[in-house]
């Protein structure tokens, strides 16, 4: 994991991103994913990668400026765009030459977006309460942009927690990937269709002002940290879960912590009655090959928040689930321009759902797609990592 500090987050984002513009800067990149050329043809084919992820860096930046500069009437178009530019900048640089922008255009069946989208809303109820996010959805084709860029993605998300390794008086604080999740496959993602509610309920910046506005959300703040008492011999994990909201979602949290037979007595709970906080722990020796066990699924925001869910697997990254409803949106903002600026003029729960939804992509997104740029997570933020405090 890369954690960079930095006054503005946006524009350090921009600035490591812009790199990829530089087409050497670039080949390097490719040559460090895909090894060097064995021939003069592979060095060709190499360079006109990096030139087309050139064009796609130059294009998503100035999609996302002038995302930035228009209003919710508009914005959505031009994030959206954005988004395709840097996904397509990921998929040059993660894919085979198979992936390349020229190469793709000669079969028609990749000449679209990748994505379908169907609504119920009508001008009676766009301006409801959440009805317009309620009653849109989106679904992966089996052809298109979407699912060729989303094929050149990782197969895993990391999972990171705070780990301390005590040795006698000194303690060796840092934050590591002590786990990771499997995300669905292309193929099990054909066909399936999401919800824009349920889009934003894994958005993990989304969780405070998503329940604010009404959308229920069985999730909660943790903090993940796992100790190594080296001297001991053995060593403890645990989850600090606060503001679930209720005790129900508490519950249904817990519901997905689980383990081997042979340590289910080792879990320890600790919380008060009718509280939605807790203190979920195990404590076990150290063991080769290591105890292998299931709990919540973590995301984080751009404050470093981790967010626990209600579930041991989302299925898809985040980074496709914000391209998904960013989608969904600006199809909204495009084709159905009479219900969207009646919901957006409304100020119903819906529409200031969207807007708080758009200010997190706009930021969010280049963060995580720098990371997939670079292979590795990264975290760009205001303050330096807590543990040099």
């Amino acid at each position: 994991m890369l954690w960079l500090t930095t006054q503005n987050v946006d524009s350090e984002a921009w600035r490591r991103i812009l790199e990829f513009a530089n087409e050497d800067w670039a080949m390097d990149c490719i040559i460090k994913r895909h090894g060097e050329p064995l021939d003069e043809s592979t060095r060709s084919n190499y360079r006109k990668q990096a030139s087309q992820i050139r064009v796609c860096i130059l294009q998503g930046n100035e999609y996302f400026a002038a995302a930035r500069s228009a209003s919710i009437i508009t914005s959505p178009n031009h994030l959206y765009y954005g988004m395709v530019s840097l996904c397509s900048a990921i998929m040059l640089l993660n894919g085979t030459g198979e992936c390349s922008l020229d190469w793709l255009r000669r079969n028609r069946k990749n000449r679209n977006h990748g994505l379908d989208f169907s609504t119920d809303a009508s001008a009676k109820t766009c301006a409801k309460g959440l009805s317009i996010l309620e009653a849109t959805r989106v679904t992966v084709s089996s052809r298109g942009h979407f699912l060729n860029w989303y094929s050149t993605l990782r197969r895993d998300c990391l999972v990171y927690a705070t780990v301390t390794r005590i040795q006698g008086n000194r303690r060796n604080i840092n934050k590591e990937a002590v786990g990771s999740e499997i995300i669905s496959t292309p193929v099990e993602i054909v066909d399936k269709t999401f919800n824009l509610v349920q889009l934003i309920r894994v958005l993990p910046d989304m969780m405070f002002d998503a329940r604010r506005y009404g959308v229920a959300m069985a999730c909660s703040r943790v903090n993940y940290e796992i100790f190594y008492f080296l001297d001991g011999g053995h060593h403890e994990h645990r989850w600090r879960i606060h503001g679930a909201g209720t005790r129900i979602f508490l519950e249904k949290i817990l519901a997905y912590f689980a383990g081997p037979p042979n340590i289910a007595h080792l879990w320890k709970i600790s919380d008060a009655e009718q509280s939605d906080t807790c203190i979920v722990s195990i404590n076990h020796p150290h063991s080769n090959p290591p105890v292998h066990f299931k709990f919540p699924t973590i995301r984080e925001t751009l404050n470093n928040d981790q967010i626990a869910y209600a579930t041991d697997a989302i299925g898809t990254p985040e980074l496709a689930d914000a391209y998904m409803l960013c989608f969904a949106l600006s199809m909204l903002s495009r084709y159905y321009p009479d219900l969207w600026i009646k919901c957006i003029e409304s100020r119903c729960r819906g529409a200031q759902l969207i807007d708080y939804v758009l200010y997190v992509l706009l930021q969010k997104f280049p963060v995580l797609a720098l990371s997939a740029l670079l292979g590795e997570d990264v975290i760009i933020s205001t303050h330096r990592a807590p543990w040099y405090d």
